[in-house]
């Protein structure tokens, strides 16, 4: 690397620390430099979630891992996630009415279809502290990290209030009937659950004895609570029956969720949907690879990697209710010159990962001004261009 090449990459990385958005920009381009970085960057999964759904007309807004995307006029269009503050595929729950609640970097907040502010936000609770939301009748609550423990947070119109903490770390809570559930995983081969009150009393306690590294709470349609985990060799899946948690079936390969149609438990298990009956599963005979199962009032749906599927009510995959290719430009008129870049730079993400057709007319190079930066290495730069990237590294280990 010639020593004027790592002048100029010194002072770019120095502004883009100085300047948010500019780091913020820098390592977008980065990204869409290097697949398997994106890749990375986006777990693989381009869809997994209806998270709003209106009744009468079907889906309203899909959370994909590149950010939302909101049904408006006729057309899906990207919402960037500079609009809400960050980060790409954010915590978010439904909460009625065309309203979400979403957690960004700088706090959680409910917004409607889209993504306009409803309500100040709770600056308290960011994504670095909330793994999980679970909806409300009047609003929403949020599992916080605090300290050593966690802390349940009911989140309303008019503010947030903490109704229960912990100085356990409790991983994942799911809405149960008026009240919601905690579930935990502990060094002693125990994973715990507690169901609460949204007043923060504890109603019952319940546990079962495995080794358990990783947990998911999961609510069915028809009131069915189940929990998936695993003990890093097999994978199980616990389901409340009569009150209590039991491990219901156990497989060696990975169960990516579970739902329940028609009375009967639909899961998926490495992308093949499965019934589940009697400790046993027994392939559906769907083609699609499913990667995700959820539940919204229209129905059961499935996600892949660039689909939403209906799941009838034989738990055939049926039409698909979103496809990534629907996808159109975001809006960035009324956005500033910064933060409509950094708009442009997550678009072109997406459209780079995805395949997608930008029906826009690609940026035009420009000579970078003596000294300056540029986000068009020359040819010769490449090595400058590892350089930033393992300089970023380093300090984000720091």
């Amino acid at each position: 690397m010639r020593a004027s090449d790592a002048a100029r990459l010194r002072a770019c990385l120095g502004r883009a620390e100085d300047d948010g958005v500019v780091k913020r920009e820098l390592i977008a381009a980065l990204l869409v430099l290097g697949a398997p970085a994106t890749a990375a960057a986006h777990f693989g999964s381009q869809t997994y979630g209806v998270v709003l759904d209106d009744p009468t007309s079907g889906p309203r807004m899909v959370l994909t891992s590149y950010g939302l995307v909101v049904h408006e006029a006729d057309a899906w269009r990207y919402v960037c996630p500079v609009r809400h503050g960050g980060p790409d595929a954010p915590p978010a729950i439904a909460s009625g009415d065309d309203r979400v609640w979403i957690v960004t970097i700088d706090g959680v907040q409910l917004v409607d279809a889209r993504v306009l502010a409803l309500s100040d936000k709770f600056e308290a609770v960011t994504v670095v502290a909330v793994p999980q939301l679970a909806a409300t009748d009047d609003g929403a609550v949020a599992l916080v990290l605090e300290g050593k423990g966690s802390a349940l947070y009911h989140l309303r119109e008019d503010g947030p209030a903490r109704v229960f903490g912990d100085r356990e770390v409790w991983q994942d809570v799911v809405s149960v009937g008026d009240g919601v559930m905690l579930a935990r995983t502990t060094t002693s081969s125990v994973v715990e659950f507690a169901e609460l009150a949204l007043d923060g009393t504890v109603t019952s306690t319940d546990s079962v004895s495995r080794l358990a590294w990783e947990l998911s709470l999961h609510a069915a349609p028809d009131g069915e609570v189940f929990a998936i985990t695993t003990d890093g060799r097999t994978h199980l899946l616990m389901q409340r029956i009569d009150g209590a948690m039991e491990i219901v079936f156990e497989h060696p390969d990975p169960i990516h969720g579970v739902t329940r149609v028609g009375g009967r438990t639909l899961a998926s298990i490495r992308g093949v949907l499965h019934w589940i009956e009697d400790g046993a599963a027994t392939p559906t005979g769907a083609a699609e690879q499913i990667t995700c199962l959820g539940h919204t009032e229209q129905g059961v749906y499935g996600c892949s990697n660039l689909h939403v599927y209906a799941i009838g009510a034989d738990g055939e995959v049926t039409e698909p209710i979103f496809l990534m290719s629907w996808i159109e430009p975001p809006t960035t008129d009324d956005l500033s010159v910064d933060d409509a870049a950094t708009c442009d730079f997550q678009w072109r993400d997406l459209v780079a990962e995805t395949g997608l057709e930008d029906p826009r007319p690609a940026p035009t190079p420009t000579a970078p001004e003596p000294g300056g930066c540029t986000t068009a290495p020359r040819p010769d730069a490449w090595g400058a261009w590892a350089l930033v990237l393992f300089l970023i590294a380093a300090r984000r280990r720091r």
